[in-house]
């Protein structure tokens, strides 16, 4: 988490043995290097070839001739950033300011020096936003301000006071004070979503102590009604999902207690200094502790595709994607900075690096999707030592039905004779079975599968491959057909039974 707060101003690194070896009248971390991130770096960056040049490094420039270290009249460099006639704006760079001619002095300069670059040293496109942003700033007290005709109920909270002084500056006044019937309304809607009911309102207009409202405020934050209105804010906040998403979409039966741990906190006005510790590492900081422990579900509450791949590249693909889910979703809840655009390059506009995403991501690699009981040592042995009699049960019962089945499968394995003696039809075929009747008019065909060849006990997960039926006319049809108008229809697998029937009478 440090290194997303410790992130240098410029997108230059120089070692430490490099200052002050140029000569004063040139530095290139100083000069140069912001000439390069200013105007230059947008466009022409490993990610960003235009015209096949990036300035990241040296290699390219003298590569492609560019830069002919000491000899600045050799160098394309310059002629490009030079206008070729007076007045006239010069090739580059497309957009934005031209180069001052200090800075394009600057360039010549250290070019006829011998263009040198600190080893190792890469240019990187700056953020928007640096460590200069308002909101990296170090949290700082300042005085309230106490604008012209600030009325004495808006000097009572300091957070009020700034407000005030900003609508006098839009030339804006506040509304005037709520009654108390309005207010009893608005409070309980903000803290609970519900209306107070009529007594709760007639109560609040019959007290006329100074602490009625504050006695209102803390009613209202006691009810167990205010950790689900905004816990459920919080959740929509850290995506939680009581299924995983993707094709499958399969319910979470086990995602509720995270759910309740939520509304919980809320509840007991945990500090959020708390909150965020149990989010990422309930399971580090209170092993044993069911109500911290949980806190963990944060990492794996959002999507997740379980569906499985068998190709270890797109398997890799995948797992990539968990663990993009969760260093974003971290980085947006808890920093307000979406640190995935660094996943593919440097942040555009805030000061994240992909080396700083990348060290975010290996923090959650251990993370993985699963199932595991969340509760105290002395809960686990309580609820193994109940279960213990309900196996003994269900093993006991077990053997005997197996006993049962073995003497009833015998008992009809012994009569197999007598059985087949009585068949009217042939034993069916799995490869093919054909049976012929007299013709009759049917506007249904049913077929009743009694068990399976392979297991007499099931009738259910056999497949029919294909099903004919022919008409007795002198050219026969298969009106089976769905060109014929047929419908096929199956039943639920538990019934074992397949049915066809047909939109049209046939004769058979």
């Amino acid at each position: 988490m440090k290194a997303l707060f410790g992130l240098a101003t410029l997108c230059v690194f120089l070692p430490p043995a490099f200052a002050g070896a140029q000569d004063d009248s040139v530095d290139f971390g100083r000069d140069i290097a912001p000439i390069f991130e200013r105007h230059c770096i947008r466009c022409h960056q490993p990610a960003n070839r235009k015209g096949d040049l990036s300035l990241s490094t040296i290699q390219d420039l003298i590569a492609d001739g560019h830069v002919v270290p000491g000899k600045p009249a050799e160098s394309d460099l310059l002629k490009v950033v030079r206008p070729a006639k007076s007045g006239k704006r010069p090739k580059m760079p497309k957009e934005g300011d031209p180069l001052s001619e200090r800075e394009t002095a600057l360039l010549k300069e250290w070019i006829s020096r011998g263009a040198p670059w600190p080893e190792g040293v890469i240019l990187k496109e700056r953020s928007k936003a640096d460590k200069s942003w308002w909101a990296l700033q170090p949290l700082a007290r300042r005085e309230p301000p106490a604008p012209e005709g600030l009325p004495e109920a808006w000097a009572r909270n300091p957070i009020d006071r700034f407000v005030f002084a900003k609508l006098r500056e839009k030339g804006l006044f506040p509304n005037a004070p709520a009654d108390r019937r309005k207010l009893t309304r608005r409070l309980s809607y903000d803290l609970l979503g519900l209306p107070p009911t009529p007594e709760e309102v007639e109560a609040f207009l019959a007290d006329k102590s100074p602490e009625a409202y504050e006695k209102q405020v803390d009613r209202l934050l006691a009810s167990p009604r205010y950790g689900e209105r905004w816990g459920r804010h919080w959740l929509d906040v850290v995506r939680f999902g009581e299924s995983v998403g993707f094709e499958r979409n399969t319910i979470i039966d086990n995602a509720w207690p995270f759910r309740d741990y939520v509304i919980r906190s809320f509840n007991e006005d945990k500090p959020f200094r708390d909150l965020v510790l149990e989010h990422l590492a309930g399971d580090a900081i209170g092993p044993g502790k069911p109500d911290v422990e949980i806190g963990t579900g944060f990492l794996v509450c959002g999507p997740f595709d379980n569906v499985g791949n068998k190709d270890p590249r797109q398997a890799a693909v995948i797992r990539g994607n968990v663990l993009d889910d969760i260093a974003r979703a971290t980085g947006e809840t808890f920093l307000g900075y979406t640190v995935g655009c660094a996943r593919c390059h440097d942040h555009k506009f805030d000061p994240i690096t992909a080396g700083d995403y990348y060290a975010l991501y290996a923090t959650f690699a251990g993370v993985t999707h699963g199932d595991r009981v969340v509760a105290s040592p002395e809960a686990k042995k309580e609820h193994t030592a109940r279960l213990a009699s309900l196996h003994q049960a269900r093993d006991r019962l077990a053997k005997e039905r197996a006993a049962l089945e073995e003497e009833l499968f015998a008992r009809g394995d012994s009569r197999n004779e007598e059985h087949e003696a009585r068949w009217t039809r042939p034993r069916a075929d799995r490869v093919g079975t054909e049976d012929s009747f007299e013709p009759v008019v049917a506007k249904f065909v049913r077929l009743v599968v009694e068990a399976l060849d392979t297991a007499t006990d099931q009738r259910s997960g056999f497949t029919i491959d294909e099903f004919e039926i022919w008409t007795a006319e002198e050219k026969p049809r298969n009106v089976a057909l769905a060109a014929q108008g047929a419908r096929a229809e199956g039943a639920k697998p538990r019934r074992g039974r397949f049915h066809r029937s047909l939109q049209r009478r046939a004769r058979h």
